[in-house]
């Protein structure tokens, strides 16, 4: 009980976003790469914002220490939620812009260079360190064309982490299964089995899963479904730029099926689901990986920033936990399951650099320093997040999730949401659902049959259709600007 009291507490100091303690939350001293040539004479200090999210705070309290140890300019780091990050770029003051901004404004940032916003990171990409490398060298090939507007680079993608679910080896072990199911149908079966077992948590029935219903933590799930049936044409569905309305592959079976299989996961009966703890609607993902951390549930949806988002929870549990990518659906044609893929959390954050603040040839050299290969594999050390570079893995020292987070890259194919035409980058192709119906919300509280997804499609589409234009308007704007 204690124990149970400890993490509750913690949890609250979460929602309040104080910190519990624990990973980071405190920042400890790194060392310097001792030899660092700037990009400028520049010795004002720096101001970077950070965005509060998964991937903690220590990493670039750390880097920011290294950087001022290695050239003597202090790094101010600040960190802030990504509605006031928006609001920055909204006023657009010399006096409220920080030098440096790392944001998940995934939709923004189009908009913010072509209204002159941002300041060029061509520089700073291209310089080469003195092993003749530069950043545009190590990033993943598949940003060569994300961040780019007429022809100049203004952000820097920085995470590439890995979905899927964390769930309880030991209450599977008790179930009699040595690993988590890697067929859908297999993880049906799964919930059945705990919904039988006598598996408790203190006085509670132990439940399958448990997810936040109110930030769409399903998605990556839903995304991954979707993905599996055909790899190559849900790429190719974010290249989608067309002026004629929206692709009607929002329809297609591929979406059907993979919403089909979150119903059967849910399994809604008499009003809510049964598979899911009460109240999932409006939990957050942090309160779904609580409940998990607490034993209340067997698995949950989550990603490669599980320990480092609920480290002040993770330190006071004692539950056993491994990662798994999502499990395959069924191809009806063979019935045999679809090839595993592992979906990436893209497009998420990345750094920016304001063209109004003090010192953005400061902040560039700063993005530099933190670009460079031994401080990559220092930050995925400390977040145990893989990021977006090409660089040595797998001599990082790393636990166990981490480990398994970062191999499952080369495990399994790699899927992301990410595409390169003009109605993608403003949002127009983006995966959440639009609507206030949303559909997984709709199937948690038993308020649509599985035989009514295809209708939740239908209006999905005709929402997005009936906004096409002014997408078209604003990428027409931003042309003419």
């Amino acid at each position: 009980m204690k124990k149970i009291l400890a993490i509750l507490l913690c949890l609250g100091l979460v929602l309040a976003f104080t910190a519990c303690g624990g990973k980071g939350n405190e920042s400890y001293p790194v060392e310097g790469l001792g030899d660092w040539e700037r990009m400028t004479d520049n010795t004002d200090e720096i101001d970077a914002t950070i965005i509060n999210a998964g991937i903690g705070q220590e990493w670039i309290n750390n880097m920011a220490q290294a950087y001022e140890d290695d050239t003597g300019i202090k790094v101010n780091v600040s960190f802030a939620e990504d509605s006031a990050i928006q609001s920055h770029f909204s006023a657009d003051r010399e006096s409220v812009y920080s030098d440096l901004y790392l944001t998940n404004s995934s939709y923004s940032w189009l908009t913010w260079a072509g209204t002159g916003k941002l300041y060029s990171l061509d520089e700073a990409v291209g310089m080469e360190y003195n092993d003749g490398t530069t950043i545009d060298g190590k990033k993943y090939d598949m940003f060569d064309d994300y961040g780019i507007y007429n022809g100049s680079r203004y952000i820097l993608q920085l995470t590439y982490a890995p979905t899927g679910f964390v769930y309880n080896v030991d209450y599977l072990a008790e179930l009699g299964y040595s690993k988590f199911p890697d067929t859908w149908d297999g993880l049906i079966e799964l919930c059945s089995d705990i919904l039988a077992s006598d598996l408790t948590a203190g006085s509670r029935k132990v439940m399958p899963l448990s997810f936040g219903g109110s930030v769409d933590d399903l998605n990556n799930t839903f995304r991954t479904l979707w993905a599996q049936q055909d790899p190559d044409a849900y790429q190719e569905f974010f290249n989608y730029d067309s002026s004629a309305g929206a692709p009607q592959e929002l329809l297609g079976d591929e979406r059907l099926h993979a919403l089909e299989a979150i119903y059967d996961l849910l399994a809604p009966e008499n009003g809510y689901s049964t598979t899911t703890l009460e109240g999932a609607a409006s939990d957050t993902h942090i309160n779904s990986e609580t409940w998990f951390l607490l034993g209340y549930t067997a698995f949950c949806p989550t990603g490669a920033w599980f320990e480092t988002e609920i480290s002040s929870v993770l330190r006071d549990s004692e539950v056993n936990y491994a990662f798994a990518p999502v499990p395959a659906l069924t191809d009806p044609e063979t019935d045999q399951p679809y090839e595993q893929v592992l979906d990436i959390n893209l497009p998420t954050e990345y750094f920016c650099i304001p063209a109004k603040c003090n010192n953005p040839e400061g902040a560039a050299d700063f993005l530099r320093y933190m670009c460079h290969s031994v401080n990559l594999q220092k930050i995925h050390e400390m977040t145990g997040m893989p990021l977006a570079f090409d660089y040595d893995m797998k001599s990082l020292d790393l636990n166990e999730w981490q480990r398994s987070v970062t191999d499952a890259i080369s495990e399994y194919r790699n899927v992301y949401a990410l595409g390169y035409s003009d109605y993608y980058a403003v949002g127009a192709l983006r995966t959440t659902w639009y609507k206030s119906t949303n559909p997984v919300l709709q199937i948690l509280n038993d308020k649509v049959t599985r035989d009514e997804l295809y209708d939740q499609l239908k209006e999905e589409y005709d929402f997005r259709e009936s906004s096409w234009e002014d997408y078209t308007d604003i990428i027409g704007s931003l042309a003419a600007g």
